[in-house]
């Protein structure tokens, strides 16, 4: 019994020195001092810019070794960007969850959110800018499109939209064989699967894209 007894309390010794040792900052901490999922970091005009993904925001510094707290906060109401680029004075991110894009400028004030670009279909992923053709490339990860924009006074248009053959070439068919592995699995459920409505049996690629967090949920 006291065998048992001297166990027990060293038991219980060692989960509290667990307990202990263990950092709960974490569990305290709001999502404004840390990155979830960030996506995309660069340095444009002397200032360091992260996409920070998942939670919804575009962050920017001119010291890279400052704790993400004290980041400012250049939009946090933007769906999943992926990167941001620019010219110096005006800079163009994805607002990936609306298909759009959105337009900012560096003013003495700081930054101002001057335009929104809707219609850019396909959940746009990357964003470059050119400074030898003074253009802005976009790239969208679902259909595969590169989107030319210009600026002209002071705007941000789009110029042009083009297929990627190049990508279409190695990225559908993939897409293609998940698609056919998924039927295939269809086809050999159950009949009360069969009969389920079509909305069910979209292809897996649909239905398995995690859903858009909420933007007022912070993590």
């Amino acid at each position: 019994m006291r065998k048992a007894g001297l166990r027990l309390t060293m038991l219980v010794a060692l989960i509290a020195l667990v307990f202990q040792s263990t950092p709960t900052h974490a569990a305290n901490d709001s999502y404004a001092d840390r990155l979830y999922s960030p996506m995309f970091i660069t340095k444009i005009a002397g200032l360091y810019f992260i996409a920070d993904s998942w939670n919804h925001r575009l962050l920017y510094s001119k010291d890279v070794r400052q704790p993400i707290k004290d980041w400012k906060v250049l939009d946090n109401d933007i769906a999943a960007p992926h990167s941001i680029a620019g010219n110096g004075t005006i800079f163009v991110s994805e607002d990936t969850g609306r298909d759009r894009l959105i337009v900012y400028t560096l003013t003495t004030k700081g930054f101002v959110r001057t335009q929104t670009i809707a219609g850019i279909k396909g959940r746009p992923h990357r964003t470059i800018y050119d400074s030898a053709t003074q253009k802005f490339y976009v790239l969208t990860s679902d259909t595969q499109n590169i989107y030319t924009l210009s600026i002209k006074d002071g705007k941000v248009l789009v110029d042009s939209k083009k297929e990627s053959h190049l990508l279409r070439s190695r990225v559908c068919p993939v897409l293609l064989d998940h698609r056919r592995q998924n039927v295939l699995r269809e086809r050999t459920e159950s009949d009360s699967r069969r009969q389920l409505p079509r909305r069910h049996l979209l292809p897996s690629r649909e239905v398995r894209r995690p859903p858009w967090l909420p933007l007022h949920e912070r993590y």
